[in-house]
């Protein structure tokens, strides 16, 4: 009787938790602390791109369904590359969009945080095709520079 009453509490539990939906983008922001600006980010996952001396790479990103809390997480890796210096990896761990300082990234000059993630490719992402690498349409492409690693 008693294996039979965890049997049916675990079987519950698996029945009710959702699966967390994939998403193919997500959105960051970045925030220069030498100028005080901040910058939307959005990025292929899958992809390398570049922020500054930054390098991110958005490994995957997930959201929770409707019906949950709503958390929106990333795994991500951040290295500062350097012109003739080796790569410094800063961060390579899970962001979460509703506790970023759980899993800041330290850095000396900029911050970085997941804000959500993206289901579809909108008219404001990153494009990553070799000719419109550098376009992005809500940033000054010239006071940062913004490329994709192919």
């Amino acid at each position: 009787m008693h294996q039979g009453l965890i049997k049916l509490i675990v079987l519950c539990f698996f029945a009710v938790h959702a699966q967390a939906l994939p998403a193919k983008y997500v959105a960051l922001r970045g925030l220069d602390k030498i100028t005080g600006r901040v910058f939307d980010l959005d990025a292929e996952v899958g992809k390398t791109f570049r922020f500054g001396a930054l390098e991110i790479e958005i490994h995957t990103c997930d959201k929770t369904p409707e019906e949950e809390i709503p958390e929106c997480r990333a795994f991500i890796e951040i290295w500062e590359n350097k012109t003739n210096e080796t790569p410094k990896r800063y961060f390579s761990s899970w962001m979460f969009s509703s506790s970023p300082s759980i899993s800041a990234m330290d850095h000396p000059v900029y911050d970085i945080w997941i804000s959500g993630c993206k289901f579809n490719k909108d008219k404001t992402m990153l494009k990553t095709d070799s000719e419109n690498v550098d376009e992005i349409d809500h940033i000054n492409k010239d006071s940062i520079p913004l490329t994709t690693d192919e």
